[in-house]
């Protein structure tokens, strides 16, 4: 929930390609008030994002005091969330050096604790970072990973989980992403996908849903798009999904079955609610 005492607004080119011109993708009411925002798409790379938008989220963010319980609310479902990321983790990086960007307060990090790695985050609301060090014990930096020095520090994998699509400069972020990377390092990114099938059957019936949340979610990313904006950070997909079976609710043997048969198809058609994907710089 955005903070309304003070918002200011303002217009960007194409954070992927730099272009002007796009075309109207949707009208989005904001969540939590009758303001309404223009989500367009970029006629050039098909980049999609809220323009205009707020320009001073980043600071409402930090001073937001209603993050804290949001976070904590989530702890008994983010060990059902993770379960993705956390089983791609195990894959590629069995162990190592991890860094989450965007942890909150840690909920996904003492997942990891728990398997043995070594676990660094980092977090833009002070009040989440206060938390997970003083109660949790964890080592979360305040602030914005394009700003934070980490001197010569590398790490074997950098989580962004749900957290790119908030962010007002993904390439940049990307960017010093690779930079931190230790050899044979890996980037596990999990972002909305704004080719969900539901969501697709919801725009056409004009139906408004929470997909679009635009005073939050500052993009809104297909596969392709953001392997555009990974490669030109540096980096290249190693491997991705965006099947229907991950946000299935149901028992895992039931799941398993579902998987086997719905989920090659539905992952080729990019029909699922999330966009997972492992990167590695290019070389």
């Amino acid at each position: 929930m955005t903070d309304r005492r003070w918002i200011s607004i303002e217009s960007i080119t194409c954070e992927l390609c730099g272009g002007k011109e796009t075309k109207p993708f949707a009208k989005a009411q904001d969540l939590y008030s009758a303001n309404v925002y223009a989500v367009v798409e970029c006629a050039q790379c098909g980049l999609i994002y809220v323009n205009p938008r707020i320009s001073n989220f980043e600071e409402i963010y930090r001073n937001q005091e209603t993050m804290l319980k949001y976070f904590l609310e989530k702890v008994s479902s983010d060990l059902t969330a993770f379960k993705l990321p956390l089983s791609l983790i195990e894959r590629f990086k069995p162990k190592g050096l991890v860094l989450d960007i965007g942890c909150g307060i840690g909920n996904f990090l003492l997942q990891l604790k728990e398997k043995g790695y070594e676990c660094f985050g980092i977090e833009l609301n002070k009040d989440c970072v206060r938390y997970a060090g003083e109660v949790r014990g964890l080592t979360i930096k305040e602030g914005r990973i394009e700003d934070i020095d980490f001197g010569e520090e590398r790490f074997d994998l950098i989580t962004i989980l749900s957290t790119l699509e908030h962010m007002g400069h993904p390439v940049k972020v990307l960017s010093k992403v690779r930079s931190l990377l230790r050899d044979d390092g890996v980037v596990i990114i999990s972002v909305p996908n704004v080719g969900y099938l539901s969501f697709r059957i919801g725009k056409a019936l004009h139906i408004r849903t929470k997909t679009l949340d635009p005073t939050a979610h500052l993009f809104y990313f297909s596969p392709a798009t953001l392997l555009k904006m990974g490669e030109k950070a540096g980096l290249k997909m190693i491997y991705h999904e965006c099947g229907l079976v991950s946000s299935v609710r149901v028992k895992e043997r039931v799941k398993d079955w579902i998987k086997r048969i719905v989920f090659p198809l539905t992952n080729r058609l990019e029909w699922g609610s999330t966009i997972t994907m492992v990167l590695k710089e290019t070389r």
